[in-house]
């Protein structure tokens, strides 16, 4: 199986930032990595929406030009109704099951997680 790394908000805002930031350039230097191993790399449709509205919100229009060609170069998770449905599923249960910390039960981390093929469908 194919190895897959799920952005999310925080590296996907780093590699839409001016790459002239250091911490942007390291990022884009980690992705680069990640790429030259194989590895996929995923952009949830949920994450390209909470960190694009922001970007609208303040009209960083070359960052949504960066977020644009990324998702166009990665793959691209879409999000669905039913797909919404199991991830509250997938969060009840993961706090039913101990789960506490928001950024380990965030929808967004359960839903890519789970339909990336990363975790079993119990979790």
């Amino acid at each position: 199986m194919t190895r897959a790394v799920l952005l999310d908000s925080a590296p996907l805002g780093l590699l839409t930032a001016p790459p002239r930031r250091p911490q942007a350039l390291a990022c884009w230097q980690w992705l680069a990595g990640l790429i030259a191993a194989g590895v996929r790399i995923v952009v949830p449709e949920i994450t390209d929406y909470e960190l694009r509205r922001e970007l609208l919100r303040t009209a960083h229009a070359a960052s949504i030009r960066r977020l644009d060609a990324l998702a166009q170069a990665t793959e691209y998770l879409p999000l669905t109704t039913a797909a919404m449905r199991k991830a509250a599923e997938l969060w009840a249960l993961a706090r039913q099951q101990g789960w506490r910390r928001d950024r380990e039960c965030s929808v967004e981390n359960l839903l890519s997680l789970r339909r990336a093929g990363c975790v079993s469908p119990l979790i």
